[in-house]
């Protein structure tokens, strides 16, 4: 499990790096959002860090027999996530005051999502790989 957890941080990591690309020409486009470029180098690597935490919680929880495991890798994960995120928009929010740059959260925003799609699309397959799947829904027939 340890050699595909590494798989699957290295596909997080290409992720962190297209969309590195992604904010740095987005600076070269001339847009009339006005996104700033520090907003969305911050957000895209806090998302990235809290993701790759969630990534650990979810092999260590995917590799354990105990489906209680498994959720409360799920839960805590999803926590730390929101935990992370509100805090960075908190402070964030009472640095920058009244000049909060709407555009550049809603882009994170959207960071945001796409990280968890990718995140979520990660674990099915982990699951599916670790064989554990079938046995996590068929565990309370029995």
């Amino acid at each position: 499990m340890k050699h595909k957890l590494n798989r699957y941080l290295l596909e997080l990591s290409a992720l962190f790096v297209l969309l590195s690309v992604v904010i740095f020409f987005s600076g070269k486009i001339p847009l009339n959002l006005e996104l700033s470029q520090s907003v969305l180098w911050s957000g895209n690597s806090i998302l990235f860090i809290l993701s790759a935490i969630a990534l650990l919680m979810h092999s260590k929880g995917a590799s354990s027999n105990n489906p209680n495991a498994f959720f409360r890798s799920v839960y805590g994960s999803m926590i730390i996530r929101m935990m992370g995120v509100l805090f960075s928009v908190l402070i964030y929010a009472s640095v920058a005051g009244s000049k909060v740059n709407q555009p550049a959260v809603l882009t994170c925003i959207a960071f945001y999502f796409i990280y968890t799609f990718y995140e979520i699309r990660i674990v099915f397959r982990m699951l599916k790989k670790s064989g554990n799947a079938k046995e996590r829904s068929s565990g309370s027939d029995t």
